[in-house]
């Protein structure tokens, strides 16, 4: 169930992240403005991260990955009914505080599904179904907003977190609930014991630091390889995705 999860969640995302910028474009952004918008999705994600770790705790897991489905569908409905930046900004700030959960929850929940010994089985099987999205969902996505306009891409991607919402409110039937009292009241106590140091893990910076360097001229590949290849008349730009998705899948037993 979380291999198909995954995989309905990332190819919903798939479909919007490298076309959002061209979108942008169509509805009168300027190239700065559409590369903006495209980073707002994780500028939102990191400003919720540090409580993301600690509400994800406290709360049922299979509850908060329904309001992180609920909002994608939300935000996929509204790309595609918007028609100035500012509402193409306004949707992928929305989807952003899905992501942040979402990029959470679902690996944690293998831990609670499968067996201890079979626990890095079940997360590789979950990021197959990562892989499998990124290759296939850029190029669908290309191929619907080249032909039938952008907005028909963010509907079909609103049906994979449709599908990925019906999914998840299956998990509450194999996944019980152990929590003593309501997510609120947990939250309401951890919060007023928490110190700021207890957000970040000092040793850990560094990584972090070279994390972001690795990721950043990735990112901006990755959000707007389709914008620019537009521009510039070149075809083919959605396979740069099944390329990476291909090397990914290769290296990922090394």
């Amino acid at each position: 169930r979380l291999f198909f999860l995954e995989t309905f969640l990332q190819m919903g995302m798939s479909m919007i992240n490298p076309n959002l910028a061209a979108f942008a474009v169509s509805v009168n952004a300027t190239i700065a403005a559409a590369g903006l918008i495209t980073g707002l999705n994780y500028a939102v994600s990191l400003c919720l991260r540090p409580l993301n770790g600690l509400i994800c705790d406290l709360f049922y897991k299979p509850k908060l990955l329904i309001v992180s489905c609920v909002i994608f569908v939300m935000s996929a409905f509204g790309l595609s009914l918007s028609t100035t930046p500012e509402m193409v900004a306004t949707f992928r700030i929305i989807q952003g505080c899905a992501f942040v959960i979402k990029s959470s929850i679902v690996v944690s929940l293998a831990s609670q599904v499968v067996s201890t010994g079979k626990i890095g089985q079940a997360v590789g099987t979950i990021g197959m179904g990562f892989t499998v999205a990124c290759a296939l969902g850029p190029p669908l996505g290309n191929y619907l907003g080249i032909n039938f306009g952008y907005r028909v891409s963010f509907l079909l991607s609103a049906v994979f977190f449709v599908c990925a919402l019906l999914l998840t409110m299956t998990l509450k039937n194999v996944i019980p609930d152990k929590r003593t009292d309501p997510g609120l009241v947990l939250l309401k106590g951890a919060l007023s014991h928490l110190r700021l140091g207890e957000f970040f893990y000092l040793p850990a910076v560094p990584v972090a630091v070279a994390v972001f360097f690795c990721f950043a001229s990735q990112s901006m590949m990755l959000n707007l390889i389709i914008l620019m290849a537009e521009i510039e008349g070149v075809s083919g730009a959605p396979l740069y995705f099944v390329a990476y998705a291909l090397c990914a899948i290769v290296s990922k037993p090394l």
